[in-house]
């Protein structure tokens, strides 16, 4: 764990490199964060539209959006802390980062121990636990879930396993509660990771996570299936 209070960042990693992302994202999460990957600036986009990050991570040289157009759109409406990583070396590609409005520059090669001490250097600068965890915390029944911290506690405190992708199901959900995901939207969304979420996967993982949140798993409470439009949260 890197942070002083125990809090999970997330992290949004932007790279059209597969192979260089999952490295990067299974270092990432062996040091104790939590981690999104995004194939291209479109879809670190959609994204940054549904969930809630601490700190982006962009590669330069992407097709169609490269990292400096994404760090400009990201800085019209957010204050993200972004690294922009790039294989560029002239000093005016660093100067173009910055304008753009990274908050640092690694030039790759790079070690990745430094990466997550620059990374740890901003993310103590910046300050929003207290917002994440006031507000990421939803009520099912006797459970309850920290979305920020990723956590599924029962009312004595006892912690309830979920798999990396059930996680990530749970809190695509809980960002909108109330309101019906499609199955294409979690296909589109979730599905570039170390896990891949298919179509009827999707079923499947809702059918084992409503074992664990919902008392009659047959007769659900929390999270309901919406015809035609898929699946819903449902908090008290």
């Amino acid at each position: 764990m890197t942070s002083e209070d125990s809090v999970v960042h997330h992290l949004l990693v932007v790279d059209d490199d597969l192979r260089l992302r999952t490295l990067l994202q299974r270092y990432l999460v062996k040091n104790g964060y939590w981690c999104s990957c995004a194939r291209d600036g479109q879809h670190a986009i959609q994204l940054l539209d549904v969930m809630q990050f601490d700190l982006a991570i962009v590669d330069v040289m992407m097709p169609r959006m490269d990292g400096f157009d994404l760090t400009v759109h990201i800085r019209k409406t957010d204050d993200l802390p972004i690294i922009v990583l790039t294989a560029r070396t002239e000093l005016d590609d660093h100067l173009t980062g910055f304008a753009a409005g990274a908050d640092d520059y690694m030039k790759k090669p790079y070690e990745p121990q430094e990466l997550v001490a620059r990374i740890e250097a901003i993310l103590r600068r910046t300050k929003k636990d207290e917002l994440h965890k006031e507000t990421a915390t939803i009520q099912l029944g006797k459970l309850e879930f920290d979305a920020y911290r990723g956590l599924l506690r029962s009312s004595d405190g006892e912690s309830v396993h979920l798999t990396g992708l059930e996680l990530r199901l749970l809190r695509r959900l809980a960002l909108t509660p109330n309101v019906a995901v499609s199955r294409d939207e979690f296909t589109n969304q979730l599905g570039d990771s170390d896990e891949p979420i298919l179509d009827r996967a999707v079923d499947i993982r809702v059918s084992r996570l409503r074992q664990k949140l919902e008392i009659n798993p047959r007769r659900p409470r929390f999270l309901l299936t919406i015809r035609n439009e898929g699946y819903m949260l449902v908090p008290e």
